[in-house]
């Protein structure tokens, strides 16, 4: 009886240990299928599939929920296929993890930008240049937040500075010229952003720009021909859809109007 009762906590043990053993290959087997997710993933992305990509992050984000590199990829998936308000969620979810990112900062700012959240923007930017003091993008993403809010003159100083230490850089370039826009001088900014098209004529960001302040200086016809090479360029984002529709509700056409911006929410909504 006493050795029965000496060696009675032996089959616990035992039991104890395969519980730990099964709960250790249970994990080791999840972290496998996580970084195969995450490989093919990873292919996926690399070869421009986008979709096939944000199914395949989510995928792997069920493995591995607090990983920074899943989140942060899958955000930029997500801002390639222009579902900007998804993006910035989960720029956000990759920040909660690793909250001094610079880039995570800035694209999150970026996205707020295309969102018109000003409020949103301006947090990113601003913790973007507490990281980076003086970083053109984090200044120019500020400048544009300033012009959203209609602070024109500290916008065109940041600008201005940016400027004068990076004469070429395209984004400052863009948003000089939507700020002198905005304030009526239409001729200057077309002029100037004109002159970043003819430079860098496959770039979206610029060709869309050029559609923004076309449409501003009443130029509709134009503006119909410009946005709709930014659709042959990007003929998947949503946000080209919306401007070439709202290029047409300029002109008069209301049913192509209907049609486009019912195209984007379709993408969108994919």
């Amino acid at each position: 009886m006493i050795g029965c009762r000496s060696t009675g906590w032996i089959p616990r043990l035992v039991f104890a240990a395969l519980l730990l053993l099964s709960a250790t290959a249970g994990a080791q087997h999840e972290r496998y299928m996580g970084e195969a997710y995450f490989e093919s993933t990873m292919d996926e992305f690399q070869m421009g599939n986008y979709r096939k990509a944000v199914a395949g992050f989510r995928r792997f984000l069920e493995f591995a929920p607090h990983d920074f590199n899943g989140h942060y990829l899958m955000a930029h998936s997500l801002r390639y296929l222009g579902r900007y308000r998804e993006a910035l969620d989960y720029y956000d979810k990759a920040l909660v993890i690793r909250g001094d990112d610079f880039d995570a900062h800035i694209y999150a700012g970026q996205m707020a930008l295309k969102l018109l959240r000003a409020d949103v923007a301006k947090k990113h930017f601003s913790a973007a240049l507490d990281i980076i003091p003086d970083d053109s993008d984090a200044l120019t993403g500020t400048a544009a937040v300033l012009r959203l809010e209609g602070e024109a003159d500290k916008a065109r100083e940041i600008i201005g500075s940016v400027l004068q230490t990076s004469p070429g850089y395209s984004w400052a370039i863009r948003e000089s010229a939507m700020l002198m826009s905005a304030e009526g001088d239409h001729n200057g900014a077309l002029k100037r952003i004109k002159a970043l098209f003819e430079s860098e004529p496959g770039n979206y960001e610029t060709i869309m720009a050029y559609v923004g302040i076309l449409r501003a200086a009443g130029k509709t016809e134009k503006a119909i021909e410009t946005c709709s090479s930014a659709l042959a360029l990007k003929p998947g984002l949503p946000d080209a859809y919306r401007e070439l529709g709202s290029c047409y509700r300029d002109s008069g056409n209301e049913q192509l109007s209907r049609r486009y911006i019912s195209s984007a929410d379709s993408i969108v909504s994919q």
